[in-house]
């Protein structure tokens, strides 16, 4: 039978496969990355197989494509050897057999928390995969069914495709709609219940859908199981129970199970604990004179009520306080007002904020003895009633002790640190993760514990910024989301658990607020390609001055002796500083008049495309008495006067035009009293140095990165300026071919939901056949559109390649703007419409709203995402 109801036949199973394809492949264990109950089962088993002198080999994976790197052709129908795998706390919800495609020979034992199980996973008619799935986690957990699982998953069909988003037979469905129209509800689903009992067809679809769309949950944590194997086997030690404890943890840490079940889990370890004969466990110790006295052993496990305070142990009382998620969102200490009633309840218990803000262990004895009493005697005043929950603790002596919540806080910080969007790089750092459960590198656990106390506090911020700021969290009618934005935050809160850390603090929040509950969904060199709003523009300026301010670089001078004795003061080599800056491109590397007439603000605002605009334009230099010729000589030829003149001659006639937002704040770098370069430029010169030889998949971009690279050197400013004159040609492309875009009829082709242009062949199309520049020409366009009064639609842009057989086509949805209803929408639809148009296309470019299609089928393409977006 596929499903193993008994921890102790399921591993009896598992030792025998492995021991008879011991001879040509060792068990092959994968754990999953993402969790700290994978680590701790890991342990466990770990030793129960080499007591057992079972040869194994551990790969730590994160998602299903990873484990053919180790298995390769050994798992498939076509493999003439046995082999037998392990999977830890993940791979149950899918259909193994199918995704892995299991051979014959080969054998997949699975531990995981996860549920529902697949049912073909559980099947009888499936030998090749064995669940451990028992009958009490079946019949307490979060989610109990009321009918016979294992009956269910044997009337599965295993060629079927039995996922979870199977809507089951369409007559069920039909039912279903008969049951809404009619308004004799009661009655007809009383009927249709009754036809579905007397049909097995029917009440297989009925029962398949109640057992998936229960929607997930969690069983008994994988550690757990693991250590009732080295229990029953007589293989426990204090270690492994210990092991158990912090996976319990984990689960109740990251809200994956009911208090009731976490409160049986307790009692069901303590009772371990106690017959162990490791509480307050002694041992007898001879000292130099001869005298026996009762010294503890080095290491026990203890359990008692502890504070809802992460961290504590090492951080400060006052903090831990501040950004504990049940404090935090109880008392909204993300106001003044909140941050007023801790310190009030503070000095309700009498204790100094001098002395809560030092680190816990250096804290006064006598406040750590009264915490307890003052927390429970003065907290229920601010509606802090279940403050206490039962834990455990490992103690080292008398007084050195670690709580398993802030061992599962270090370890889960640990194996998110450096874990990509995708995961792949969560394996190495599950080695990292996995020593510092040991308890002999007590060093790296403190690592990942200090990771810990910023994620935490990160959660703080973005909770409280998404709370009080307007129209952050966004409603429907079956849910809520909200996005994180781009700030030093999210790389600390861009990982899965960290997220759900997030997303729980605001439903806490919520909940506190009275909101009604919804579930909810969180999301994870800008400014110049306008991938950020104008506020978050500024608010990043203000930041980085303060940084410039405060390292003293600003105006920094030093002390130069001349030949003839004479100390004068003279600037530093290079130095920062900010200032407004004209709505100009390369103004330092061009002229004035040709970075005036082809600046995309300039030239929607005043539409130089035509006689007209560039008359207005001409007009507007006369007003500020800039002669022409002056003003198309390159910009460091020119008069020194008309340059000091500038800004005041533009802040004083440009409002006249229209042009009211010229200036905007940005960086410069110093060199002497003359030289300086703009931020602002190297970007335009950096981007068009990365776009200058690359292939429209990207292949030859790695080429590019090199020369890039150096640009943004101090001393290499040669590149630099390559990258500069690359981007002028670039942006007098972008005029050519807006100007025609807008003045030709029948260019810009508009629909019921987006806008569309095509760029012919010419030689501009190799400048704008990449993707920065082709979406610099679309915010051209839809500037243009705007300043005619257009309404504002989603544009997209085709161009040909160098290919010339394939087109890249990129969507552009505006400006961001602060509050904005939904960002850029089009990159599912983008993929799912080019598979539709049966042609060959790329779309793994890191912005999903760009594509690269074969040229031929950009006509259905366009009708069939007509049709998704509709």
């Amino acid at each position: 039978m596929v499903r193993e109801q008994s921890i102790e036949s399921f591993y009896t199973r598992l030792r025998d496969s492995a021991l008879a394809s011991a001879s040509t492949s060792p068990l092959l264990v994968f754990p999953s990355t993402s969790d700290v109950d994978s680590l701790c089962a890991l342990k466990i088993i770990g030793h129960v197989l080499e007591s057992d002198s079972v040869r194994y080999a551990c790969y730590p994976v994160s998602s299903f494509k990873e484990i053919y790197k180790y298995t390769g052709d050994n798992l498939g129908p076509a493999a003439d050897e046995p082999i037998t795998i392990l999977l830890i706390n993940w791979g149950c919800q899918r259909d193994l057999k199918k995704v892995l495609e299991i051979g014959p020979l080969a054998r997949v034992f699975v531990v995981d928390s996860h549920r529902p199980v697949h049912l073909h996973n559980l099947s009888d008619q499936n030998d090749r995969v064995i669940v451990l799935y028992t009958r009490d986690d079946e019949q307490q957990a979060d989610l109990a069914y009321d009918f016979d699982v294992s009956a269910l998953a044997n009337a599965s069909d295993l060629n079927s495709d039995d996922d979870f988003e199977d809507e089951s037979d369409s007559e069920s469905e039909n039912d279903i709609e008969r049951e809404e129209e009619d308004r004799d509800g009661m009655r007809k689903k009383r009927r249709v219940s009754a036809e579905n009992e007397s049909d097995p067809v029917k009440l297989f679809g009925k029962l398949k859908r109640e057992y998936y769309y229960m929607g997930t949950f969690h069983g008994k944590p994988s550690g757990c199981l693991m250590y009732e194997l080295s229990h029953f086997l007589r293989k426990n030690t204090n270690a492994l129970l210990w092991l158990a404890c912090v996976a319990l943890t984990d689960q109740f840490v990251h809200e994956r199970l009911t208090d009731e079940r976490y409160q049986a889990g307790v009692m069901e370890l303590e009772q371990h604990i106690n017959s162990s004969g490791n509480l307050d466990s002694t041992t007898s110790v001879t000292l130099k004179d001869g005298t026996k006295v009762t010294a503890p052993n080095s290491s026990r496990i203890a359990y008692e009520y502890e504070p809802r305070l992460m961290l504590l142990q090492e951080w400060n009382l006052f903090d831990s306080m501040l950004c504990s998620s049940y404090i935090a969102t109880k008392m909204k200490t993300w106001s003044d007002n909140g941050i007023m009633k801790m310190q009030f309840l503070l000095g309700r218990m009498g204790f100094a904020r001098e002395e809560c803000k030092q680190k816990f262990q250096y804290m006064s004895i006598e406040i750590k003895r009264q915490m307890k009493d003052k927390f429970e005697r003065f907290l229920p005043e601010f509606g802090l009633t279940d403050f206490y929950y039962r834990g455990f603790l490992l103690l080292h002596g008398y007084s050195s002790k670690v709580s398993a919540a802030d061992v599962v806080y270090g370890v889960t910080a640990l194996l998110e640190s450096f874990e990509e969007s995708d995961g792949s790089c969560a394996s190495s750092q599950f080695g990292e993760a996995y020593d510092a459960l040991s308890l002999t590198k007590l060093d790296k656990l403190e690592t990942g514990m200090r990771q810990a106390i910023k994620i935490q506090r990160s959660i703080l911020r973005q909770g409280s910024a998404a709370i009080t700021k307007k129209g952050s969290i966004r409603s429907g009618s079956k849910f809520r989301w909200v996005k994180l934005e781009d700030s030093a935050d999210t790389k600390l809160l861009c990982h899965p658990q960290a997220l759900t850390k997030f997303g729980y603090f605001l439903m806490d929040a919520l909940r506190e607020k009275g909101a009604r509950m919804k579930p909810l969904i969180s999301l994870t060199d800008q400014f110049v390609h306008e991938r950020l709003t104008d506020e978050r523009y500024q608010a990043g300026v203000m930041e980085l001055e303060q940084h410039i301010n405060s390292s003293g670089n600003l105006d920094s001078t030093t002390s130069v002796t001349l030949k003839d004795g004479t100390k004068v003061t003279a600037p530093n080599s290079s130095r920062i500083a900010y200032e407004y800056e004209p709505r100009l491109m390369l103004l330092q590397e061009w002229n004035l008049f040709d970075s005036m007439l082809c600046s995309s603000y300039i030239a929607t605002k005043m539409k130089t495309w035509s006689d007209n605009g560039i008359m207005k334009m001409q007009f507007l230099l006369g007003r500020m008495g800039f002669a022409r010729e002056e003003c198309k000589q390159k910009f460091q030829y020119m008069s020194i006067e008309i340059k000091r003149q500038m800004k005041d001659k533009f802040e004083r006639f440009l409002p006249e035009f229209g042009l009211t937002d010229f200036y905007y704040r940005g960086f410069l770098l110093l060199h002497g009293y003359s030289s300086k370069v703009s931020a602002a430029d190297v970007v335009y010169g950096v981007t068009a140095l990365l776009e200058s030889f690359e292939e429209s998949d990207g292949s030859c971009a790695s080429s590019q990165f090199g020369e890039a690279y150096d640009a943004l050197s101090l001393t290499k400013l040669d590149k630099l300026e390559t990258g500069m004159r690359q981007a002028i040609k670039i942006q007098r492309s972008i005029l050519r071919q807006g100007s025609a875009a807008i003045t030709k009829k029948g260019s810009i082709r508009s629909g019921s939901k987006f806008r569309w242009v095509k760029l012919e062949d010419s030689a501009d199309t190799k400048l704008l056949c990449h993707p920065q520049a082709l979406t610099k020409f679309g915010y051209f366009l839809m500037d243009a559109l705007r300043e005619k009064g257009a309404r504002m639609k989603p544009l997209i842009c085709v161009c040909y390649t160098q290919e010339r057989s394939k087109v890249l086509i990129v969507a552009i949805c505006g400006k961001p703007r602060l509050g904005a209803v939904q960002g850029n929408a089009f990159g599912l639809a983008f993929r799912s419409s080019a598979e539709e148009t049966g042609a060959e296309f790329f779309h793994e470019l890191f912005e999903s709203s760009w594509i690269v299609l074969d040229a031929v089928a950009v006509n259905l393409f366009m009708i069939r995402l007509t049709e998704k977006l509709l």
